[in-house]
């Protein structure tokens, strides 16, 4: 077999120890987040740097200088849900943003301030509901909060609607009256213009619409006339604007539907930048449960070599969960049902719907589940085997501190990744060195 029985299978061991390490970290990671809704947090922190809410990042910072106790006491008393202002609170507020949250249901934060609100918070929004969103606000809602404005009539043309969110854009950017929507206002009347519509542009497409109005009756005029020698000149002047109307009409709304492209890509670029805060927050959320777990576990990777190189069936055991995990379970995350406490676990990375008492008993779940494998298995963890053989001596501190490192760095590395190179051990060793030929096979071959 490739580098040797032992010690490939050494590796497949390590690699399995590190994998259901990870699969419990990962595990609280994601029950941490759900639970405390760091995708729906770390949203509105990306919502309100999209849109430029100074009145919101302000009331961000309050939050940030309150004490560990004041924002925990927030966290779990009945005040848990956000704190809304400014032109997040009408973002948030909106029909389309709130049933998407877990609770739709507006809540004042004191009778004496009944526009600041409470709605829970989405963990996801696409690029398109938040340009209609936008949209919508500009057109039919105050930017100061969920108020309609007066109802406007459902059949609307391009130009008039962008001649409606223009007018509200300019009130919103006048510099005699610069407050906390006007930065904002600046963004979106900016991916606006990129697209090439201006007033220019709709007030020429309503020039053609009454020229032709104009045409059309002059055209019935001459009809009614029996041989008029003006009909055929009508009709074809008729037939010109009709073709003009056309034209700009097209132009106007492929740089209408470009203007709401401007704003879906702009969506998309500051996602993408939210999407590397939440991940590096989350690595170092996994880094920190990876050191308490094996610090708790003493999982040191150097006694766990050490363990599989004296312990064949140690190695044994190992090699048989690994190949039935990659066999009964072929998603990053899960275990094979006939090794766990129940029903197969759930995929490590949960639903961002999963929250509450779901996600701490999923959470509680997989942990059992993976910590039932390693005992199952056989790998000796914790304190009490090493302390009962002391006293120890400098030299075994440090082998002991740095097997512990070896580990943390190891399992911070996260599920998916142990997974798959497991993966590739188990197949590495399935396929090992083909047999040799019987001698017999090997002459008639030569003949």
């Amino acid at each position: 077999m490739i580098f040797g029985s032992a010690t490939l299978d050494i590796a497949l061991g390590m690699v399995l120890f590190y994998y259901l390490l990870s699969l419990i970290c990962s595990a609280i990671n994601e029950g941490l987040a759900n639970l405390l809704k760091l995708r729906a947090n770390t949203l509105l922190e990306g919502i309100v740097s999209l849109l430029n809410d100074t009145a919101m990042q302000r009331e961000i910072g309050k939050f940030a200088q309150q004490s560990w106790w004041n924002k925990l006491a927030r966290l779990f008393g009945r005040n848990r849900q956000p704190l809304l202002v400014g032109v997040t609170q009408a973002f948030y507020t909106h029909p389309l943003i709130r049933g998407l949250g877990e609770n739709a249901a507006l809540k004042p934060i004191t009778e004496s301030t009944p526009s600041i609100v409470r709605v829970a918070r989405p963990s996801y929004i696409s690029a398109r509901t938040f340009t209609q969103v936008i949209l919508d606000l500009l057109l039919n809602f105050s930017l100061d909060g969920a108020t309609p404005t007066q109802s406007q009539p459902q059949a609307e043309s391009i130009g008039e609607r962008y001649k409606r969110i223009r007018t509200t854009l300019a009130a919103l950017t006048d510099p005699q009256k610069q407050d906390d929507k006007s930065a904002p206002a600046k963004v979106l009347l900016l991916l606006i213009d990129q697209a090439g519509i201006d007033l220019t542009r709709v007030e020429h497409v309503e020039q053609l619409r009454q020229e032709l109005a104009a045409a059309r009756t002059s055209f019935n005029e001459h009809l009614s006339t029996p041989n008029n020698p003006l009909l055929s000149p009508a009709l074809d002047h008729l037939k010109l604007l009709e073709d003009k109307l056309a034209k700009a009409e097209t132009d106007l709304t492929t740089r209408w539907n470009q203007a709401q492209v401007n704003i879906e890509n702009y969506f998309n670029e500051a996602m993408d930048r939210v999407t590397g805060w939440y991940k590096r927050r989350a690595q170092r959320v996994l880094l920190s449960l990876a050191f308490l777990l094996t610090i708790a576990l003493n999982a040191d990777s150097i006694s766990m070599v050490t363990q599989l190189a004296r312990g064949p069936e140690l190695r044994t055991a190992a090699t048989t969960y690994a190949q039935k995990i990659i066999a009964d379970a072929p998603a990053a995350g899960t275990l094979p049902a006939n090794q766990t406490t129940g029903n197969r676990a759930a995929a490590v990375t949960a639903s961002p719907a999963i929250t509450g008492t779901n996600a701490i008993s999923i959470t509680i779940g997989q942990v059992e589940n993976a910590l039932n494998a390693i005992n199952a298995i056989g790998y000796e963890i914790g304190w009490a085997k090493w302390w009962a053989s002391g006293p120890h001596s400098l030299t075994d501190w440090v082998s002991k501190l740095t097997g512990l490192l070896i580990t943390t760095l190891a399992v911070s590395m996260g599920a998916p990744f142990w997974f798959d190179l497991l993966n590739k051990v188990v197949n590495l060793r399935t396929a090992g060195k083909k047999p040799d030929e019987p001698k017999g096979e090997q002459a008639n071959k030569r003949d």
